[in-house]
């Protein structure tokens, strides 16, 4: 009927389009419709869909406000945690160097939380003990492996490995562990470079074991996948030769011996395991893990 009603029988069917697209635009933006309702069954279309398209409109004009205020929330809280830290650290009299630094470090915690690495420790608090064990497995699993006492190690005893590893996020210039102190810890590292210096000061050429298709490599900047301090958690005493120093932002896995200790006197599997390893090997000081745990 309203194309006899407005001539438009005889116009090309585009045109006839234009206007029914004109029509309905009106309709959704409340704006002129160019064409008007002839009878009520197209006023009562009109009724409705002026009502329906309100509704959808609201709808999405404040999903898009909401996207928009949580995408600038993040960032007001960022700049107010920056002016709060540098009131603090100005009234502290703290070195403008080590002010950099902090900026430099917050700008990354920043960074990284956007990227979701900081914020998956926060998320998988919000999983069941089981699944939360399960992701973590899957995340840690391919680093510890590196070393050749996990990857042997039986897969049913692996996950429990897995778990006891602890994340640490380190910032460019942290120190990692120094010459001559009494390390208890292995180091697995995830992301990131370390820069090795030996006790006398100097850089020079280190030995260690970085895990590339199972070679050794010598260099002074250790990059990641790698582990070091292996001894320590392996030996009953081992002071650290050299200090390590994070020369990008890191991620190290930390894996206690006390931990380890603690999971061999849980599953005999293990301690056969270490057994095994220790007569194959001589890897493992017998004084601290092939003894009773005492």
């Amino acid at each position: 009927p309203w194309l006899r009603r407005y001539a438009l029988e005889m116009e090309s069917v585009n045109d006839q389009y234009l206007f029914s697209l004109r029509f309905a635009t009106g309709i959704f933006t409340g704006s002129d419709f160019g064409l008007q309702p002839g009878f009520w069954g197209e006023r009562l279309f009109v009724v409705f869909a002026m009502f329906g398209s309100f509704i959808f409109l609201s709808t999405t004009v404040s999903k898009i406000v909401v996207m928009f205020n949580q995408m600038g929330q993040g960032n007001i809280e960022h700049e107010e945690l920056m002016v709060q830290f540098k009131d603090f650290m100005s009234k502290g009299g703290v070195p403008f160097a080590l002010q950099q630094k902090v900026r430099r470090y917050l700008e990354y915690q920043y960074k990284a939380r956007r990227e979701l690495q900081a914020r998956r420790f926060e998320m998988l608090e919000k999983l069941s003990p089981w699944l939360r064990k399960e992701v973590t497995v899957h995340i840690n699993r391919h680093v510890l492996v590196l070393h050749p006492f996990f990857r042997d190690m039986p897969h049913d005893l692996l996950p429990h490995a897995c778990i006891i590893a602890v994340s640490v996020l380190c910032a460019p210039g942290d120190l990692v562990l120094q010459t001559g102190q009494t390390q208890n810890a292995m180091y697995f590292v995830a992301r990131g470079k370390l820069t090795i210096t030996w006790g006398s000061g100097e850089n020079r050429s280190v030995h260690y074991e970085v895990a590339e298709m199972g070679s050794d490599v010598q260099a002074q900047v250790m990059p990641a996948p790698g582990f070091l301090c292996a001894h320590a958690l392996f030996k009953d005493s081992w002071v650290a030769p050299y200090t390590v120093q994070c020369t990008t932002h890191v991620e190290l896995l930390k894996l206690e011996k006390g931990d380890l200790l603690k999971l061999k006197m849980e599953f005999p599997k293990m301690r056969a395991y270490m057994e095994q390893q220790a007569g194959d090997s001589g890897m493992l000081d017998n004084s601290t893990l092939m003894g009773d745990g005492t």
